[in-house]
């Protein structure tokens, strides 16, 4: 799945695919057109959400896959979090988003 989500980021792209109801609401930034990161085994419980801060690199570690992200995808983490004004991890800004 994660290679079809991928693969249609990357045919928008290419194809100069129209994704009309995304551009309603996001815009063309190309930053809402990409796959999302997300710090799935960092959120581990109701208080999590209510986090006011960006989580650390280190918390978006993928026990699945055995990974952490790199530098560019915590930038991206980063610029997402202020582009969206979001104040905590709660499930309606940023869970919401991806």
């Amino acid at each position: 799945m994660l290679s079809n989500i991928i693969k249609l980021s990357m045919m928008r792209k290419k194809c100069n695919v129209d994704f009309t109801q995304m551009m309603r609401y996001f815009g063309h930034d190309e930053i809402f057109y990409e796959k999302g990161i997300y710090p799935y085994d960092y959120i581990s419980g109701p208080s999590r959400l209510d986090e006011t801060a960006l989580p650390p690199k280190a918390a978006f570690y993928n026990s699945l896959t055995d990974e952490h992200i790199d530098d560019k995808q915590y930038a991206r983490v980063h610029e997402m979090w202020g582009h969206l004004s979001m104040k905590t991890t709660l499930v309606t800004t940023w869970s919401s988003t991806f």
